[in-house]
């Protein structure tokens, strides 16, 4: 579609749409102005993966009517961590499953994300951000209790020298993850996170319901 087709899309009276799916559209933060635009008062569940809306578009996603929504993906959008302090500024209490991944969020991402309150929750896919053992501090400061499924994969790889390296996210995070209270977690991705056989038995121990992927 792009932001010229978006134009027309937004033309249309959509007044009973509960879900849609925008993904892989190339929307921009050009197309999301304009989305913004539209009276969406039934819309629930809403997709926008792969659309490179970036900060820019985020501000001006924050101004649908988020507070309504059960499902948001946002993921590959590159939104970064000054996206994030955008969404995180929104009730978004509804929620039930919400993909941030693929949005170079990074640790601070990460702190502003934990400020949120997502009490219904059960879905939640964090993965490739880029993350360090401190975004696991923030994270650890949430009320999921809902929380079903996690995924923190870091398949985040960058080369140096010749050397290839994944994310900081290791031993000392998953600690800290493992102090968290989450009784209804039976799904957890931690693909690429560097952990030793002493912390995954811990990780096994605490999340005893969980099919966890190291």
């Amino acid at each position: 579609l792009g932001p010229e087709g978006m134009k027309h899309f937004t033309s249309m009276n959509l007044p009973q749409l509960a879900k849609l799916n925008l993904s892989k559209n190339n929307i921009l933060p050009e197309g999301m102005k304009v989305l913004a635009t539209m009276n969406l008062p039934q819309l629930t569940e809403l997709k926008l993966s792969k659309n490179n809306i970036l900060p820019e578009g985020t501000k001006y996603l924050v101004t649908m009517n988020l507070p309504q929504f059960t499902k948001l993906d946002l993921s590959d959008n590159n939104i970064q961590a000054k996206g994030m302090n955008l969404l995180a500024s929104v009730n978004l209490s509804k929620l039930t499953q919400l993909n941030l991944s693929e949005n170079n969020l990074g640790n601070e991402g990460m702190k502003l994300f934990a400020t949120m309150n997502l009490p219904e929750l059960t879905d939640l896919d964090f993965g490739f951000n880029n993350l360090g053992n401190g975004a696991m501090n923030s994270f650890a400061t949430m009320n999921l209790p809902q929380l079903t499924r996690l995924c923190l994969q870091q398949l985040d790889l960058h080369h140096d020298r010749g050397k290839l390296f994944m994310s900081d996210l290791g031993d000392e995070g998953m600690k800290v993850l493992a102090t968290m209270n989450l009784p209804n977690l039976t799904g957890l991705n931690l693909s690429f996170v560097r952990v030793t056989n002493e912390v995954k038995e811990l990780l096994e121990s605490k999340f005893s319901k969980a099919d966890i992927q190291f």
